[in-house]
């Protein structure tokens, strides 16, 4: 008998199964969620049941606002049940309140309207539970014939449109982001994220705003000594990358409040408006279920994002928010998980349909077959 023939042998076939074994593991560790069935009606307000496959754990949301709720005139409310989700909260020594307004809005007929005529505080914030890393979206608009905050001033243009911040005295933190000019400007020269002391970095998104026209601005930031900040926008041909930041951001420390138009220079003729503002906190907070009109999450040149009531490897339940589309809308859903993974193939629904309306996602890799391994001792 050849016992070193067999030896040998029994090297290459364990070396062959623990091949196959290392490509098994590394495509479970990379898998993309996978979308399988949706059910229930997909209409704004109504809850969806989401199966499928790899979609990790859920987010914690802190706030979703449409602005619905809300009284075309009426100051923002701070009331428990005043947001689809969460609540805003007032500082109590802010000179201004911000209004619902019907004069523009990308979902129903309402948003959030600052004044900036008389003061710069006009915002709202919302407390999170003293995290490191968080993600947001919402979109935001200028009238066409208003001036962008500090347009013209010898202070120059200052906008932070969404303020994450470590307290209420604006410590650490990142604004995410500030729009800025050089004094005596009409017009912004760039975009910053940046913060209050002890933060020290500043880094420079790409982002282009029009007046008079919506933009929608996402983004993720993880805090620590090897963070991320990471931020996007909706462009012409599809989603755009703003940012894509690696390095230390954690002299920021930890977040305990996030500012809706956490600070804009007093400007006469200068009313910034948000919509749709979506707040989620902690480890999964990147995970996120969201509608878009492309079949391909980066070609989507218009983005609604839902709110998640319960979340599972497997399953996913959410309220649909329609955002700009059209009741009856065919269109594509998406889930992303913590790390940033998103379905390949949007899975088709059309809105005001029940059911499994479409297909999609990616395909997982079927289980070997016709393989049989030996293992000679």
């Amino acid at each position: 008998m050849n016992l070193k023939g067999i030896h040998k042998n029994s090297h290459v076939l364990f070396g062959s199964f623990l091949f196959i074994v290392c490509i098994l593991c590394t495509s479970a560790l990379f898998a993309t969620p996978t979308i399988s069935t949706v059910s229930g009606t997909v209409s704004n307000g109504n809850q969806i049941t989401i199966s499928g496959s790899n979609f990790g754990s859920g987010p914690t949301v802190a706030i979703f606002d449409d602005f619905e709720k809300g009284t075309n005139g009426s100051n923002i409310s701070t009331a428990t049940g005043s947001a689809e989700v969460g609540q805003w909260s007032h500082f109590s020594d802010d000179g201004g309140t911000p209004i619902y307004s019907n004069q523009s809005s990308v979902s129903g007929s309402l948003c959030f309207q600052a004044n900036m005529s008389t003061t710069w505080e006009e915002r709202e914030y919302v407390t999170l539970p003293s995290v490191t890393s968080y993600f947001f979206s919402y979109w935001v608009y200028l009238p066409a014939s208003d001036s962008w905050p500090g347009a013209g001033s010898s202070d120059a243009i200052n906008w932070k449109m969404l303020w994450f911040t470590n307290d209420n005295n604006f410590t650490g933190g990142y604004d995410e982001p500030v729009m800025l000019g050089t004094a005596g400007a009409t017009n912004y020269s760039s975009f910053g994220i940046t913060g209050d002391a002890p933060t020290t970095l500043m880094v420079w998104p790409s982002l282009s705003m029009t007046k008079g026209s919506w933009l929608r601005i996402w983004g993720y930031t993880n805090i620590s000594t090897s963070g991320t900040i990471n931020m996007w926008t909706l462009g012409s041909s599809g989603v755009q990358t703003a940012i894509s930041y690696s390095g230390d951001t954690s002299a920021a420390g930890a977040i305990n409040y996030a500012t809706l138009n956490g600070y804009a220079r007093q400007t006469s003729s200068c009313h910034p408006m948000f919509d749709d503002v979506y707040i989620a906190s902690g480890p999964y907070a990147q995970a996120r279920v969201e509608i878009g009109n492309a079949s391909t999450y980066t070609s989507c040149t218009n983005l609604a994002i839902c709110t998640p009531d319960s979340w599972s490897a497997s399953s996913i339940t959410a309220h649909v928010w329609k955002g700009s589309f059209s009741s009856n809308a065919s269109a594509y859903l998406y889930v992303t998980d913590s790390n940033g993974n998103v379905n390949t193939n949007g899975y088709s629904i059309t809105f005001g349909q029940g059911g499994t309306t479409g297909q999609g996602g990616t395909t997982p890799p079927a289980t070997p077959s016709g393989v049989t391994v030996t293992i000679i001792q």
